[in-house]
Parts: structure tokens; sequence; C-alpha cells
């Protein structure tokens, strides 16, 4: 349950200008028993959740110094009392949530409140896949021969059905002048399918793109483009303008960040988010869990990510225009192909 505070111009066509959602806790009279037995907190169990939430900080988070910051003040908060009055499930998940990151300003870090869902059989996890198109929304083909995509998730793709979708979407725009990859409204997901995305736009020999460095036992995962993809490419050559807003997250930015850095794209819009972590759900009891960031992502080009700074834009403009802006700078871009391949003939 969320109160929403919407910000609107005050001229005619009232452009929204922000969305604010703060989370408020449900109405007794929504909730089954149940739910209202597990959301009820007393002194135990709120000592329990603050020792709980220490221990998997200390043994996970990808900064052990950050961790120590904040278990420090965590444990400090919770002796002033500053838990005390709090009674609810949701409420304290928020305040724990809204502590740590304050210190770590990390935006994947967080305490959530309910029960963890089950995992989905096959069958039920194709059908939420088909049900957001596979994490796929609008293609369009605009004048010029500039084909819009939208992209607003990269799902784990764990089925054929489901990687022969990306395919047709990708081959879809596969013929197409130049391209705008619009992910303004895109909130991350897959690290392995934001490189099948990418495997698109490159040729077939592999690309590195990004590694994930995991502080719990010092691995780091490599993640390339692929030698061998369903469907058609892109291609390497053709231009790619990247839409992005502030709203761009996570597995979003990656791909923003990856295509910026190995000079295959152009980034239009506002300064992305800035979340470049990745980690698990713990468990600190049946109802409480904690996402812990444990892995940071290390951009083989920039040696470094975009976390806590967002991924800057090569040309900085309202993510609500950054269509347009992208459309008018692909379609020079191809007519100055053009005109420099005629004076060459």
């Amino acid at each position: 349950f969320y109160r929403i505070r919407i910000d609107v111009e005050d001229a005619e066509r009232h452009r929204i200008t922000g969305i604010d959602l703060s989370p408020i806790d449900p109405p007794d009279e929504l909730l089954s028993a149940e739910e209202r037995a597990g959301a009820q907190l007393d002194a135990a169990r709120r000592g329990s959740l603050i020792e709980g939430t220490a221990r998997e900080l200390m043994a996970h988070y990808v900064y052990l110094d950050k961790a120590q910051q904040m278990v420090a003040a965590l444990r400090d908060r919770a002796g002033r009392g500053d838990y005390d009055e709090i009674a609810r499930g949701w409420t304290f998940a928020q305040k724990v949530t809204d502590d740590l990151q304050a210190i770590s300003h990390d935006p994947h870090l967080a305490l959530k409140f309910g029960r963890a869902a089950p995992e989905p059989a096959r069958e039920e996890r194709l059908a939420w896949l088909r049900s957001i198109h596979f994490g796929f929304g609008a293609i369009e083909r605009m004048d010029g021969n500039v084909a819009h995509l939208a992209i607003d998730q990269f799902p784990v793709l764990d089925d054929d059905e489901a990687r022969e979708a990306v395919a047709d979407s990708m081959s879809r725009i596969a013929d197409a002048d130049a391209l705008l990859l619009d992910l303004r409204e895109n909130r991350g997901g897959s690290p392995a399918t934001v490189a099948l995305v990418a495997s698109y736009l490159f040729g077939p020999t592999p690309v590195h793109l990004n590694d994930l460095f995991k502080r719990e036992d010092g691995s780091t995962q490599a993640f390339w483009t692929r030698r061998d993809i369903p469907g058609k490419r892109f291609g390497p050559k053709k231009p790619v303008y990247v839409l992005v807003s502030k709203g761009t997250f996570s597995g979003g930015e990656e791909l923003a960040y990856d295509l910026q850095s190995l000079h295959r794209a152009k980034v239009v819009g506002e300064t992305t988010a800035g979340g470049a972590h990745a980690g698990d759900d713990h468990a600190l009891d049946d109802w409480f869990r904690i996402d812990v960031p444990s892995q940071r992502a290390i951009n083989p080009v920039t040696k470094t990510d975009w976390e806590g700074v967002g991924v800057v834009p090569d040309v900085t403009v309202p993510a609500q225009t950054a269509l347009d802006e992208a459309h008018r700078r692909a379609v020079a871009d191809l007519a100055s192909h053009r005109a420099v391949g005629s004076s060459h003939r």
C-alpha cells in the first residue's frame, strides 16, 4: 500500500513533473488474520530482526567496511530507542531500509516485509513472461528508416520460447538504418539477458561487456556478447542511440553504460538512478527478508561502474524529449553518412 503524490505543472497541458510513492500500513480490515499476526512487532522481535539484518550485512554486503558502518549505526539507533514505537512490519521495514540507505546510498539494499512468493512452475513463469511481452515494449519504424525499440526490463530467459521471443523482437529492427533503444522505463533484470540483447548490436566476435565481482568468495563472473544467437543482428556499424531517464535502473543502466563505454552508442536523456550492485534475498523470519547486494560491476573499459553516480548521458535533455532529440540526431547521422558516401564515388 502506498500514498501517491503527483506534481503537475500549473501551465496548460499540466505536464506531470514528479511522482512520489510513500509506503503506508494497510488498514487491518484489508488483512487476513495471518497477515495481521505476522505484521505485529514487539521488542524481542525487533531485536531479533536488527541482529539478523546485521548478520546478513556482515556476511554478504559488497563492501565490508560499509557493512560495519551500517551495523554500528543500526545497533546505535536501536539502543537509543529509535525503533521502540514501531509496532507494524511495513513501517519497520521502511524505516530500517531508509537508515541503511542513508549510509550505503545503495538503492538495491532493502529490508522487506511480506511472505516470499513461491517459485512459480514453468507454465506460470511463461504466462508471466508472455504478459510482459518478455520485457519488450513498443517497436515502431520512424521517419528515415529509424527503428524505435523500448525494453522495459530484462527478465531471466530460462526457456526456449523466451529466447525466441527476444530474437523475434530484435530481428524486427535488424534492417533499420539506425536504432533508438528506449530504456527510459527499464528497471533492470538479469545481466545475462542484458548480454543477449547487446549481442544483436555487435558482430559475431564476442565483446567483453561487464564483470561482476563477488565479495563473499572473491570470484568474478564475466559477461560477453554471444557468437551464436537466434534471429538477425542489427550489427556493429549502424548508429545506435540509447534513451534513458532518472528512473532507468540497474540492468537498464548496465546496457546503457556498456554500449557507451564501448563507443557503440550515444546515450540521450537524464542521468540514471545509479544502482550497479547485484545480490540476493535472505530470509530473517517467516515474514521479513533482506535484499543484500553482494556483487559489484567492473566495466572492462572504465574499470569502475555507475553505482551512486548513474550513467551520464552524452546528450543531456529531459526524458520526455529524448526520443525526439535522438531521432533528429539519428536522421542527421544517416544524412551525413550518405553525403560522405556520395563524395567518395
